[in-house]
This record gives structure tokens, C-alpha cells and sequence, in this order.
């Protein structure tokens, strides 16, 4: 019998390879003879179940299921059976596809609409067609599935009025006019009064306030519920321009159409607009906060009540505040050392340190501001992942954990991903450090990062901060002046260094470039068609620091409004700058409008701290230590502002 050599791991990769692309073209001999090379390959399973996706249809119903009977661990198989079961669906074999729904619980909220269908189909008639009105209502779109059940639903009197009212509040709050207007069933005159009144509203809602129409006044729930639609979103539009105004005509509004005080209404506006006051920094929001009912009080609005005492300088009552927080909350390092910074100002330096010190033990962005005012070193407190060799061993023989590492090297990340998570879903911490340090060992970054964060081993800081990409980091802290703990910092917060990450709004790669902005950087570095290549590592990191860089030089030379234009954008921090100038860059990140670009720039300034340490260099301080200045000593020309 001649001897077979047994085909290495790298040709098997380069079968697999071949075979996929055979499938797709159709070369159906060519995939058989690729297949059959690959009985023992990890991915072999994919080629099955790529297979069935494929020939969909009334004729492989049994061979589906055959196949998802067979591979039931494998991510892709749930891809397959959402497939067939719209198809079923399709075919209106509503009876397969209950069981199917009822079988696998997770399809339910993935096929929303096909679950109500069937349901109806199934004879629970009454709570399918509560739940299709729910839908409509909603603005959920429907498919060709539903046509026979929206043709009954409409035949038993739907939509009510309640529900077409309904309807047409949500379309007039998104301003879908036309949605509108496309409406079937009867619309009286009045009614029709009252939505062209709304439409004048969201345009000039200053003067339809001062025309509210005499007539929208019934007890009616429905009358009620477009009144209120109306007055919450004529009032948000105003404040977006003049919070006081939209202040004042609540005021108003509030005597003109009283509603049950019990509902809140008014309150949740009231808390609305003295929110969008704070973050527009007009520190009379203060007052409006103060006067919520406890109800509407909340760890947000505590926040912004105590910043508009940061702006105004007001040391004795945001020291007040402080110590009027829940217990909890006060605790935070954010408050905690906000508080030490407000009895510095009022000469309490003793107990100022004392707070400062004890922050500064931990490790984050409040905890480096905290050293740096005492001129303490940073904490650190490296520590090694304790994994277990056995269940090291354990975890790369699990064969989702296998499937993942072959995604690796066909890099292909995503279904890498979830073979990953699939592997792991039910793991334990101890299961996740194995993990942490498998990931590391593999070069995968992001997942180390992740597994570290699970595994609860928040000090493993190799692990949670690594320094992947060093090569095209280095060149382009080079190129552009910037250092390398700050383009690493941004690369860890912005995608986690995962270099195919793809934000729902277009930004791609590691440092999450949109493309029109890569577009304007590389034309203006020469980098022709980089733009084009935002998944190339290299590319990323040299057009993402190349762009920091450049919001770096244009405010001020500083991270921290260098990262809140790379986050919010520079028109916004141009903005910013000219409402508020501020005395210390301290107060400045701390009463940035945007939660998301708050925490943004906090992370990033202590990731690049971290960095520093792990290239073993001198670390730089975020703001000048300076002191504590009372608004007197302030002029909006002093050269010190940020």
C-alpha cells in the first residue's frame, strides 16, 4: 500500500480557501474534490453549512435540519437556521416555523414579526394581534410575511383611534410629515388644525407657544397624550437655542394646561431643559436642578448640579453638595476628589491631601490627578495573570477555541470572534484568565484585553494595555511628533485594537477613522488611496495620529482638547471654548457637554499614562498643578485659560 503523507495544517488552509471560493462560483466538482481533502479539518463544518445556505429552498428542508442536528456549536449554524426559517415563512409553512421559534428562544427577538405571524397562524389570535398593533404603533416595518395578518388585523377595526393616534405621534415627533399625510382613515378638520399647529411648532416654537390652539383641552388620554407629545417637543426645540426662554415658557405652559401633577410631565421637561442649561454651562441650571422633586433627582443630574458649582467657582457649595450625595455615589474617585479639590480652595489643605492621597492609591485618570497634586508617584500594581497550565490545556482543545484560532490565521476576525465567545460563554473567571493569557500568546489583543476584564484581573496590566503594532506606532509618533503613549492610548479606547472594528456610523479600523476624513489627511500627507485601506493597520495608526496630531497643534498643544476634537470633532471644541474659557484644564474636561466625550478624553489621558509606564518612561503630567483660583483672579484674556 503506498505511503499518503498527511497534508500540513497550511495546505489544509489553502483547500479550505480554494473550496469556499468554488462553492461560491458554482464550480460544484471542483468544491466536491477540494471538500473530501478536508474531512479532518476544523472548518471542514463550514463548508456544510455554507452548502445548505446556499441551495435554500423547498427541496433541502430535511437536509438543513440534518445539517443544524449535526453542527449545533458552530455560530454560523443560528445564521443558517434564521435563513430557513424565513424561507419557511416565505413558503407559509407557519407550523415549521412555531416549532422552530419555539425550539430556539433567541430567534424570537431576532424574527419579531415571523414569531407574531406565526403565533397568529398558530391560533393564539388575540395577544399575535395585540402585539402586530404594538409593531404599528411602533413604526416597525413589515414585510410581505405579514400581508395576510395585516389584511385581518385591519378587518377586526384596527387601527383604533388610540392607535392611530399613537402613530401619528411618533411620526410627528421625527418630523415624517408625509408618513403622515399617507395615512389611511378619517382625520376631522380640528385634528387636522392641531398638526398643522404642531409642524408651525417645531419650525418657530417661541411663536406657535404664544397661539396654542383654545381647543386641544379634552380629558380625552389621547387628546392628552398629543398635548404633551406637542408641549415636550416645541419645548426641547427651544432649549436647543435658549434653554432660559424654554425655562420661561414652561413656566407658562405649566399654568395654561395643568395635567395630573401625579404623571411627572412636567418635571421630566423641567429636568430636560435644566439639563441641556448645564451643558450649555449656564450655571443658572443649578437653581433648576435644585428644584426637581426627588423623583426626577438622579447620579446625572447630581453631576451637572455640582459642575455649574466648578464654573461659578463656588467651592463652599459644591463642597456641600458633595457630602449631600448617597453614600455610594460620594465614594466615587470623581467626587472624591472633586472634594479634596474644594477644600483646597477653601484652605483646608490638611484634609485636602488626606483625600487626595488616599485617591491617588488607585489607578485611573481621577487617581493620576490626585498624585499629581500631592507630587506623589502613579500607582500601578502590575500584576502576572495566575492561569492554570491544566486549564490552559483545556481551554486550546475545546474545538470552538480551535475553530477561533484557525479563523486567526485566515484573518478572518469576526468569525474568529464568535467562535471565540461561543467557546467561552459560560466560562468561569478562572476559565477566562486561561483565556486572557491564550489570547496574548496569540497576538490577539482585543480578546486579551477582554478576557483579562472578565476574569476580573483588572491589574494585568500587560494584557489589558498591550503594545501590539509597536513598529507603525513608533513611525508614526515619529512622522508626527506625537508620543507613542498617546497614539496607543486612543487606538485601546477608540477600538480595543481590533483592527477590523467598524463603528455603526462608517468609522473603521483602530483608531476609527470616518472615511471622509481619512480621505482629507491622506491628501494632505500624500498618501495616495490610504483612505481606501482604513483595515491596514499601518495605514490606520499613520492617518489616525497624523489627524490627532493636527487637533493637537490647532488647540493649544493639549491631549486632552486634542482628544475631544479627534471625539466630538473640532468645531464642537472650538465651540466650547468660546462659550466657557476656564482657569484649569481640570474643570474643562469635567463640564464637557457630551457624557461619551467626557469618559472619552478621561480614558484617553489615563491610557496614555499607563503607556508611559509600559515603555518604562517618565510620566507627563495632564494639566499644569497650579492653584486653586478664585473667580476674581480669572480674566478671559490670560494666556493660562486652559
Amino acid at each position: 500500500m503506498p505511503f499518503t503523507q498527511a497534508a500540513t495544517i497550511e495546505q489544509q488552509r489553502d483547500w479550505f480557501t480554494q473550496a469556499h471560493r468554488a462553492l461560491d462560483a458554482h464550480h460544484m466538482d471542483r468544491y466536491a474534490t477540494l471538500k473530501k481533502k478536508l474531512a479532518d479539518y476544523p472548518l471542514s463544518p463550514y463548508l456544510d453549512i455554507w452548502e445548505q445556505r446556499k441551495a435554500i429552498s423547498g427541496k433541502n428542508d430535511a437536509e438543513i435540519a440534518a445539517t443544524l442536528e449535526l453542527f449545533p456549536d458552530i455560530p454560523e449554524s443560528d445564521d443558517l437556521r434564521k435563513a430557513w426559517v424565513k424561507s419557511l415563512a416565505e413558503r407559509s409553512k407557519w407550523k415549521e416555523v412555531a416549532n422552530q421559534l419555539e425550539h430556539h428562544p433567541r430567534l424570537k427577538s431576532k424574527l419579531a414579526e415571523l414569531a407574531i405571524v406565526a403565533e397568529w397562524h398558530s391560533g393564539n389570535q388575540e395577544h399575535a394581534m395585540t402585539e402586530f398593533s404594538k409593531r404599528w404603533v411602533n413604526l416597525d416595518k413589515f414585510s410581505g410575511t405579514s400581508i395576510s395578518m395585516h389584511k385581518a388585523w385591519l378587518r377586526q377595526g384596527h387601527p383604533t383611534s388610540e392607535e392611530r393616534w399613537s402613530r401619528i405621534i411618533k411620526l410627528a415627533g421625527k418630523g415624517h410629515w408625509r408618513d403622515i399625510e399617507a395615512l389611511d382613515g378619517p382625520m376631522s378638520k380640528q385634528q387636522k388644525k392641531w398638526l398643522h399647529y404642531w409642524r408651525n411648532l417645531q419650525k418657530n416654537p417661541q411663536s406657535a407657544f404664544a397661539r396654542w390652539p383654545s381647543s386641544l383641552s379634552p380629558s380625552s388620554p389621547v387628546y392628552t397624550a398629543l398635548s404633551q407629545a406637542m408641549i415636550s417637543d416645541g419645548l426641547t426645540r427651544l432649549a436647543r437655542k435658549d434653554p432660559l426662554q424654554a425655562y420661561a415658557m414652561l413656566q407658562q405652559l405649566q399654568t395654561r394646561m395643568p395635567f395630573d401633577s401625579s404623571d411627572g410631565f412636567y418635571d421630566e421637561v423641567a429636568k430636560e431643559i435644566a439639563l441641556r442649561a448645564a451643558r450649555q454651562h449656564m450655571t443658572v441650571a443649578a437653581g433648576w436642578l435644585e428644584q426637581l422633586p426627588d423623583r426626577q433627582k438622579s447620579a446625572e443630574t447630581r453631576a451637572w448640579q455640582a459642575r455649574m458649582y466648578m464654573l461659578d467657582y463656588d467651592w463652599a457649595k459644591l463642597l456641600q453638595f458633595i457630602e449631600a450625595m448617597p453614600t455610594e455615589e460620594q465614594q466615587e474617585d470623581r467626587w472624591q476628589y472633586w472634594r479634596g479639590y474644594a477644600l483646597q480652595a477653601r484652605g483646608d489643605n490638611e484634609k485636602a491631601n488626606a483625600i487626595f492621597a488616599a485617591v491617588a492609591n488607585g489607578r485611573g485618570y481621577y487617581s493620576f490627578l490626585g498624585a499629581e497634586r500631592m507630587g506623589l508617584p502613579y500607582s500601578f500594581d502590575n500584576e502576572q495573570i495566575a492561569a492554570s497550565p491544566a486549564m490552559i490545556r483545556e481551554l486550546e482543545q475545546r474545538s470552538g477555541v480551535i475553530r477561533a484560532r484557525e479563523w486567526l490565521a485566515l484573518k478572518s476576525y469576526s468569525k474568529a470572534d464568535r467562535e471565540w465567545y461561543a467557546a467561552l460563554a459560560a466560562a468561569n473567571p478562572d476559565e477566562w484568565k486561561a483565556a486572557a493569557v491564550i489570547a496574548s500568546a496569540w497576538e490577539w489583543p482585543e480578546q486579551a484585553i477582554r478576557a483579562a476584564y472578565r476574569a476580573g484581573a483588572m491589574n494585568a496590566l500587560e494584557e489589558r494595555f498591550p503594545l501590539h503594532y509597536q513598529k507603525d506606532v513608533l513611525l508614526a509618533a515619529k512622522e508626527t511628533g506625537l508620543s507613542p503613549a498617546s497614539i496607543w492610548g486612543v487606538i485601546r479606547q477608540e477600538s480595543l485594537f481590533n483592527r477590523q472594528a467598524l463603528s455603526p456610523a462608517g468609522a473603521r479600523g483602530l483608531m476609527q477613522l470616518m472615511p471622509k476624513t481619512a480621505k482629507m489627511v491622506a491628501k494632505k500627507i500624500r498618501l495616495h488611496g490610504g483612505h481606501e485601506a482604513l483595515f491596514s493597520p499601518r495605514v490606520n495608526i499613520r492617518l489616525g495620529s497624523h489627524y490627532l496630531a493636527d487637533m493637537k497643534a490647532r488647540f493649544y498643544d493639549q491631549l486632552a482638547l486634542a482628544a475631544a476634537a479627534y471625539n466630538a470633532g473640532p468645531h464642537r471644541v472650538k465651540q466650547w471654548l468660546e462659550r466657557t474659557p476656564f482657569d484649569t484644564g481640570e474643570i474643562w474636561v469635567e463640564t464637557i457637554p457630551f457624557n461619551e466625550t467626557r469618559h472619552y478624553v478621561q480614558q484617553v489621558m489615563a491610557n496614555a499614562t499607563v503607556y508611559e509606564w509600559r515603555q518604562q518612561q517618565a510620566p507627563t503630567r495632564k494639566f499644569p498643578v497650579q492653584a486653586i483660583v478664585e473667580p476674581s483672579q480669572i480674566t478671559l484674556n490670560s494666556p493660562d485659560l486652559l
